[in-house]
């Protein structure tokens, strides 16, 4: 396994034979122009908006730039443009020089999503898709998509091990186990531990082993599927555990100390499938860079909402409060990247965080006016909520974030009022047909399932809708939506390279030291390895130390 980093095509002039300083030396560079984009004030501003409140407060008018508010303009307004610049990548020719810069801006930061199996792992990935559509797959027991994530996570995961001098010693530890649908999958190359907050999680996964012994679900590792008898299984062992990096680094020792995994292993993989929060940043990458026995990594980041992230930049990054470490935050992990939030003032928060999540892209055109409709109705809902001066926001109790422990670390990480505002009700029993139409039967149907439809009449809302602040408040939504979900893209693009460049960092520090510290670099590769329109969080980050002693050549 090589170092593999596809970055977009203006930041990566990576050749097959790039040396390691080079490919380093690019995406450093692309984390930088990623910092100073974002640290832009109309972008961020853009970035940290709660969707919920762009109408309440009027963020439209108060926020954006006069050219781009003429873009909601009656006689502008193009409904279809805007949803070909989302899809296609395509930009009007009539829209403001400033805006179209912008846009262009966003496409060419934004990391390739595209599924690229040229790299190394195309080999044990051909065919398992054919393998997955096969109609006797459903008897695996998950749903088609959870199917597809993981019959393709374990083949590389699997593909890692035997290609390693560590295939016969190596323990899987499966983090955010959950049900087991990735751990009983593993099971058949290695011994596995599988680690859930949940006790309840742990039940279900305990029970699906048991219906594997039976011949309940079936094996998808080959061709000649069958669900009548069940491969051999390696060894399951289950911790209840709320993980973060201290814990998960304990147990690590734990595991090494006992020595009772499968005999003798001493060696630990990593993994998490969609791993949320810290678990795939200071957990997992904190764990394989501390932790001698870790030889490997494997993971899926997903909602980068739950990172923790001090509330203002460090101003020395290298320099940490007592008591704590630089990684006990989940954003940023790498040196690099705490220097340039450090150097642009930039710190995202939980709303632009939770914005990298949001990217209308792999909707469909339909879809994509359909969620930009009821994003915009609830937007307005509020805004109606607010004019009749009904409280809609509620404040957290407490002036710590909950994943701190010691004082210094809640004095950097503590909530600001602006981040512990949030919308405290949830309108999931809005009926479909009051959804898709108008909002007059929206907010009616809201109202009932709040508690408040004793409040405000419909001829209160009727006359709510005529106010003349919310005439075009539908186009103007769109337009910031639109904007916002190119904005996405750079974001997330963002968080994942701190994660990479974290990792080559590690690389960087282990030639230095010249195998000093046990390992002699860091084999890594970040690549797409879902199909966006499958599972939009679909980036993997694999790696596996490279001993002193192993003559293994990097590339």
């Amino acid at each position: 396994m090589r170092k593999f980093c596809r970055l977009p095509i203006d930041f990566n002039p990576l050749t097959a034979n790039c040396t390691a300083d080079e490919h380093s030396t690019a995406a450093k560079k692309y984390a930088a122009e990623l910092a100073k984009f974002l640290s832009t004030p109309q972008y961020l501003s853009l970035a940290t908006v709660h969707t919920y409140d762009m109408v309440v407060d009027d963020f439209f008018s108060n926020s954006l730039p006069a050219e781009w508010r003429s873009l909601a303009d009656l006689d502008k307004f193009n409904q279809t443009d805007f949803v070909t610049l989302i899809k296609e990548g395509a930009i009007a020719k009539q829209w403001p020089d400033s805006f179209k810069t912008f846009a262009q801006d966003c496409l060419k930061l934004a990391l390739p999503r595209a599924v690229d199996l040229s790299g190394d792992f195309g080999e044990c990935l051909n065919g398992v898709d054919a393998l997955i559509e096969r109609k006797d797959t459903v008897s695996a027991g998950m749903s088609r998509k959870k199917l597809y994530e993981v019959e393709r996570f374990s083949k590389v995961i699997i593909d890692m091990i035997e290609n390693s001098d560590h295939q016969e010693s190596t323990t899987i530890i499966d983090i955010g186990a959950g049900q087991g649908y990735l751990t009983h999958r593993l099971t058949t190359c290695r011994p596995c531990v599988a680690i859930d907050f949940d006790q309840i999680q742990t039940v279900g996964s305990k029970k699906r082993g048991a219906d594997i012994k039976k011949g309940k679900f079936g094996d998808t590792r080959h061709s000649n599927f069958s669900n009548k008898k069940s491969a051999p299984r390696k060894e399951i062992i289950y911790k209840t555990l709320n993980v973060d990096a201290e814990s998960l680094q304990n147990l690590v020792s734990d595991l090494s100390s006992s020595n009772s995994i499968d005999g003798s292993d001493t060696n630990f993989m990593l993994v998490g499938l969609h791993a949320c929060g810290d678990l795939s940043s200071s957990a997992i990458l904190g764990a394989f860079q501390k932790c001698p026995e870790v030889k490997f990594v494997a993971i899926v980041p997903c909602c980068y909402n739950l990172l923790t992230e001090p509330v203002q930049p460090l101003e020395n990054p290298l320099s940490v409060p007592p008591k704590t470490t630089a990684t006990t935050f989940g954003f940023p992990i790498s040196t690099h990247v705490r220097e340039l939030c450090a150097t642009h003032h930039l710190t995202l928060g939980h709303k632009a965080r939770n914005l990298a999540c949001q990217n209308f892209e792999t909707f469909s055109r339909e879809d994509v006016v359909t969620n930009m409709r009821a994003h915009f109705k609830r937007s307005l809902f509020s805004a109606l909520l607010s004019h009749f001066k009904i409280d809609t926001t509620i404040k957290t109790t407490g002036e710590h974030n909950e994943y701190c422990e010691c004082t210094e670390e809640a004095q950097l990480c503590r909530v600001p009022k602006s981040e512990r505002k949030y919308h405290k009700f949830r309108l999931n029993k809005v009926s479909a047909a009051a959804r898709g139409g108008g909002f007059v039967e929206y907010a009616v149907e809201a109202l009932k399932c709040i508690g408040l439809e004793d409040r405000i009449s419909d001829k209160d809302i009727r006359d709510f809708l005529e106010l003349p602040q919310f005439v075009n408040a539908e186009r103007e939504n769109f337009v910031m939506l639109c904007a916002r979900s190119l904005l996405s893209r750079v974001l997330e693009s963002f968080l994942l390279m701190d994660r990479a460049v974290f990792l080559l960092e590690m690389d960087e520090l282990s030639r230095i030291l010249g195998g000093a510290s046990g390992i002699n670099g860091i084999r890594f590769s970040m690549l797409n390895l879902f199909d966006l329109t499958e599972s939009p969080r679909n980036m993997v980050f694999v790696a596996e130390k490279i001993a002193s002693s192993d003559r293994k050549q990097q590339s």
